[in-house]
């Protein structure tokens, strides 16, 4: 016995009233998200205007004072601090990988050696990069002093929890096709992971390690304005004491030096891609 069949015209009309209860649902959402950046953006300020008259006062004056760059301790005084940020981006850098690599390995499900190890291996590395490089850099400078150690080891820990972050997370989605062929061919354990995973994850590798240089690059730069070498100690130096003219040339140099590194990076990531 087959059960009567409703009419077409009720589904037609249950089915519309479902279309109107989503539609009013994903209209009840944005006007919430709406609501919720208009609170946000007004608790921070951005929506009352009179920062902008504040801030066109002080520039007034601040910009006439700041023009035209002075260059003048450009090749007496700042090469060092520059070569310092960029040693010290690339020290941190590197240490950053070798933290990051076996880290990323431990805490990728597939490949960790114990179903147990991911999740506090990840967590270890959630740690590591909760901390921001300047607070990092704050507390080094106290343990081993003022310098570009301290920067670099403050570096080399964030950039080990984000690195491990990417890593682990690029090898969980390595395709198993590759892996299951060199395994048919007779491959060793050392073979799989020459061929048949390295080979796969090396490029986005190396894309996430040269994005982290360039970051790195740019923390550097703001990392000596707590005593932690670089360039940035004699940006906060000739702010204090009013040298604007200096500061903006400062700031020229620092922007030139981030293009560089956007290029270099680039060129290195094509070479080696």
């Amino acid at each position: 016995m087959t059960l009567p069949q409703p009419p077409l015209g009720e589904d037609l009309r249950r089915q519309l009233r479902l279309i109107r209860r989503q539609r009013l649902l994903r209209l009840a959402a944005v006007v919430c998200f709406s609501a919720f950046m208009l609170w946000c953006l007004h608790r921070s300020g951005v929506l009352d205007l009179r920062w902008i008259a504040n801030a066109s006062t002080r520039l007034q004056r601040i910009i006439p004072e700041s023009l035209p760059p002075d260059f003048s301790r450009l090749w007496s005084h700042w090469p060092g601090p520059l070569w310092e940020t960029v040693v010290m981006s690339i020290s941190g850098t590197f240490l950053g990988i070798l933290l990051a690599l076996p880290l990323g390995i431990l805490a990728a499900r597939r490949w960790s050696p114990h179903r147990l190890l991911p999740l506090p291996v990840r967590s270890f590395l959630g740690a590591m990069r909760t901390v921001p490089e300047l607070l990092l850099a704050v507390v080094l400078v106290i343990a081993v002093g003022p310098g570009m150690l301290a920067g670099t080891l403050a570096l080399a820990l964030h950039s080990g929890g984000m690195l491990g972050k990417f890593y682990h997370e690029i090898m969980e989605h390595v395709e198993e096709g590759p892996v299951a062929a060199v395994r048919s061919c007779g491959g060793s354990r050392l073979q799989v992971w020459r061929y048949g995973v390295i080979a796969q994850v090396f490029p986005q590798f190396v894309d996430v390690t040269m994005f982290r240089w360039e970051c790195n690059v740019r923390a550097a730069l703001v990392l000596g304005i707590i005593g932690a070498g670089g360039i940035g100690q004699e940006l906060i130096i000739a702010m204090r004491v009013l040298r604007y003219q200096e500061a903006l040339g400062l700031v020229l140099i620092m922007l030139a030096l981030v293009i560089a590194v956007d290029v270099l990076s680039g060129f290195i990531r094509k070479r080696l891609t």
